[in-house]
Parts: structure tokens; C-alpha cells; sequence
């Protein structure tokens, strides 16, 4: 709002202190009530009867005097405005002005005590100095060893449609078919996310509360939790603007808010208490990127939600699903005829539809070379075409839009059984954007010089 506003007038600050002086004192407003007395023994209760209506009737005179009250915002407002104080002013959706400024109580608290002695596994002493208004040097941090944590393993599970908390009702549905497959696979596991979806999914915590401080998960073999834990935009905004008088650095800052909250909950389960246990939790999200965790020792293992569960996928991922599941079943039957016709009667998806999925892949005469040739690799195996194992085939992957980590380990083997020139033929077979995909990710296993480079370069801002 602030850059919205034209040059504040010369006389403004004259327009602050009258403003300043029209505020009421709070024993202005303050209305006492009137009482009776001396009615004598017998009426006794009838007097406090009266007393009673006679304070009842002063308190309502008392609060209508403070809503009649013109807010208080405005001496702020046109002191942020002049640049006298730090601030930020901003309209949010619902049309509600917000005006946010410094606020000194907590520092010179600070300021008066001798010692103090902070306790926060996430805390960050640049940001502790700038909201008490201290300096930063003044603060005397000490980092606690870190415990063993290599029996923990975070599993990151992409799922789209949770980069904000408004999620859709195909959303919300997605995530109880996930949280339906993870009870399944482990008896009474937690499940926390976004508090406002507390009980359409029967939640046992959400961010920003049972994330932090609590031991009730302490020992839990296995956790989930769903969505980020990101404050609302607007107002970290506004708190930064506050503190820095700009939005420079403002993206790192406001992704350090999201890895804190994910940190802590990480913390839950105590893992460090129970090193002869294997302990797995579950972060579902859109986008979350948790590798800072790798330095605390915990396993980092990321996948897709389709690959846990099919109904957790999108829309197109589900009917993708159901076209591998089907050339199984074709492939196996008598008849053994793979057509359009054919997927659609076991996928009940319209064949139009079936055709542009398979049109991704070159077409259907393209989809029956790929599958027949997946065919003769799977023909002698005991998970014959099983459509699960094959969520490893980077041909797959892309077609679902999978990032290929899986596939990695079957691309170094071949690598390393046929060498360079058998390998190109190998990837000759993938398109060009395959291709490209699969050197992203073996470049940096085999030369780790360049990935050295490309950390420079992102470090850099190059």
C-alpha cells in the first residue's frame, strides 16, 4: 500500500500529534454504575437485585462507549506512511486493513533482565536479534550435539493440489485413500495436516501445534503429515517489510519458516531414544524439498503418491494406472488382442480419451512396441507385468510424470554391464526429453566434479 500512496504531506507529522492528542483516556470511557442502599433487613435481596441491574446497565454503556471508539490505527498508519516508524500496510482479501508495526515490549523485557535463556531446536539468532531490537553479537548460541539419527527415514511423498491450504474436494479425497493405504501398512499411525480439515479426515494433530514441543508421538513407529506447514503470505510479508524495510532476501526467509515447523516434527517421534528401531515418517505435500534434512543423518526417500497408493494420484495419473492394468489382463487373457477398444472395455475410460493418453507415448502402434517388449522382460518373472514394479520403468515414469529417480539404479547397471557405446543404444530407445532426464541424473553420480560446478553456479545465483 505504502508504494500506492503519493509523498506524504510536509505538515504530516503536525497532523500526527493532533491526531495523537484526540485519543480518549480509558477512564473517559469507563462509566460507573450508580448503587442503592439503606432499604433495610426485609428488602435486602431486592437491593442487590437492583445493584445488580444498576452494573449491568453501566457495563453496557462502557462497551457501547469503546465501539464507538474511531480505531486507533491511524496515528500508526500515518507514522509508517511518513517513514517515522518501521511498518507495513496492507489490504487483505477479506477488504480488511492491516497495519503492522514494530513492537518494543518484548525487547526492553529482554534488556532489563540480567540473563536469559532460550531454548528452540530451529531458533535462528539473526532473526531473534532483529524482532527484540537487540544486537545479534549480544546473543551467546549454543549448538547441542547432534544425536544419531540414521534410524529415521523420511519418506517424501509428492502430491499435487497441497501447495496451499485450500485444498479441493477431489483433493481431500486423494489424501484419505493415501491415509486409508498408510493404516493399512502400519497400525495406528498418527496423521496430521491443516487444522481446518481436522475432521473431515479424523486428524490427530495439525501443523503449527502438535508439530512442536509435544512428546504424544514419542516411540511412534511410523508417522504421516499432510500439506506445509506455510503461514499466511501476507503477514510473514508484513513482518519482514517490518523488520528489514524491504522484501530483499524475502523467499529464503519465508522457506526457512516452512523447513523450521518441518524440522521440528521430524523431532516428534524422538528416533534418537529408540536407536534399535527403524521409524518412518511420511511427509505429503507439493513441492517440498527436505534434502537440508540429509545434514541432521536421516534418510531422505522420495516418491510419488501414485506410487504408494493409485487412488492418491491425479486424475490422469489414476487412468494411466488403469491402462497398465489392463494390458496385464489383455496380455493374459485368451484372445490377447491389445486395441483401443479392447482397454477401454476393461478400463471403462472413453476410447477418445484412452487415445490421448497413448498419443503421449507416440501413438498406439508406439504403445504396443513398448508394451510387447516390456512383455518379453516380464514374461518369465513371478510379478509378471505387475503395473507396481513397473512404476520403476523410466518410459513409465515419464509418461506419468514421475520424476525417474527409480529408475537410476537400472540405468548405472546397464552402464556398467555394456559400457558407453551398448549404453547410447540403450538410450536411443527413450525420446529426446527422456534422454535428457536420465544424463540429469547419472552426470552427477559419475562426475561429480560438475555437479560441484552446477552447486557453485546455483550458490551463485549463476
Amino acid at each position: 500500500i505504502i508504494d500506492l500512496l503519493p509523498s506524504p504531506p510536509e505538515e504530516l507529522e503536525e497532523i500526527i500529534k493532533a491526531c495523537a492528542s484526540c485519543h480518549p483516556s480509558w477512564q473517559d470511557l469507563s462509566v460507573s454504575p450508580e448503587r442503592v442502599f439503606g432499604w433495610g433487613k426485609d428488602w435486602k435481596a431486592s437491593m442487590s437485585t437492583a445493584n445488580w441491574y444498576l452494573n449491568e446497565e453501566a457495563r453496557a454503556m462502557t462497551l457501547e462507549n469503546i465501539d464507538n471508539l474511531a480505531s486507533n490505527f491511524l496515528v500508526d498508519l500515518l507514522m509508517i506512511w511518513a517513514g517515522l516508524t518501521p511498518g507495513a500496510i496492507r489490504i487483505d482479501n477479506r477488504r480488511h486493513l492491516i497495519v503492522t508495526t514494530s513492537l518494543a515490549r518484548h525487547g526492553d523485557t529482554v534488556r532489563e533482565m540480567s540473563q536469559v535463556l532460550l531454548l528452540d531446536a530451529t531458533g535462528n539468532k539473526q532473526l531473534l536479534a532483529k524482532r527484540l531490537g537487540i544486537e545479534a553479537n549480544s546473543i551467546i548460541e549454543i549448538e547441542q550435539e547432534l544425536p544419531n539419527l540414521s534410524n529415521l527415514t523420511v519418506v517424501n511423498v509428492e502430491m499435487s493440489g497441497l501447495s496451499s491450504n485450500q485444498w479441493s474436494d477431489t483433493c481431500i479425497s486423494r489424501i484419505a485413500a493415501l491415509i486409508e493405504h498408510l493404516e493399512s501398512q502400519h497400525q495406528d499411525i498418527p496423521i496430521l495436516g491443516i487444522k481446518q480439515y481436522a475432521d473431515d479426515l479424523e486428524l490427530d494433530g495439525w501443523w503449527f501445534n502438535d508439530n512442536r514441543g509435544s512428546n504424544a508421538f514419542k516411540s511412534q513407529r511410523a508417522i504421516a503429515a499432510f500439506g506445509k506447514p506455510q503461514i499466511n503470505l501476507g503477514v510473514a510479508e508484513d513482518e519482514y517489510l517490518t523488520l528489514y524495510g524491504n522484501l530483499d532476501g524475502f523467499k529464503d526467509y519465508y522457506q526457512s519458516l516452512i523447513d523450521a515447523e518441518v524440522t521440528q516434527f521430524v523431532g516428534r517421534p524422538r528416533a534418537h531414544l529408540y536407536p534399535d528401531q527403524e521409524l518412518v515418517i511420511y511427509l505429503v505435500g507439493t513441492g517440498h524439498q527436505i534434502d537440508y534434512l540429509r545434514s541432521l543423518g536421516i534418510n531422505i526417500v522420495d516418491c510419488h503418491a501414485v506410487e504408494l497408493c493409485a487412488e492418491a494420484g491425479t486424475l490422469k495419473q489414476v487412468s494411466q494406472y488403469k491402462i497398465l492394468k489392463a494390458v496385464k489382463r489383455i496380455l493374459q487373457s485368451v484372445r490377447n488382442k491389445l486395441t483401443v477398444a479392447t482397454l477401454a472395455v476393461e478400463t471403462g475410460l472413453s476410447p477418445d480419451y484412452i487415445k490421448k493418453l497413448i498419443a503421449e507415448i507416440g501413438g498406439m502402434m508406439a504403445f504396443k512396441k513398448w508394451v510387447l517388449s516390456l512383455y518379453e522382460s516380464y514374461r518369465s518373472s513371478t510379478r509378471f507385468f505387475d503395473p507396481d514394479s513397473l512404476l520403476a520403468d523410466a518410459k513409465i515414469r515419464k509418461w506419468m510424470t514421475l520424476e525417474p529417480v527409480a529408475a537410476t539404479k537400472e540405468i548405472l547397471e546397464e552402464l556398467k554391464t555394456h559400457g558407453w557405446r551398448d549404453f547410447q543404444k540403450y538410450l536411443d530407445q527413450f525420446s529426446i526429453d527422456i534422454q535428457a532426464e536420465i544424463w540429469g541424473l547419472i552426470v552427477p553420480l559419475i562426475l561429480p566434479e560438475i555437479a560441484e560446478v552446477e552447486k557453485y553456479h546455483s550458490w551463485a545465483g549463476g
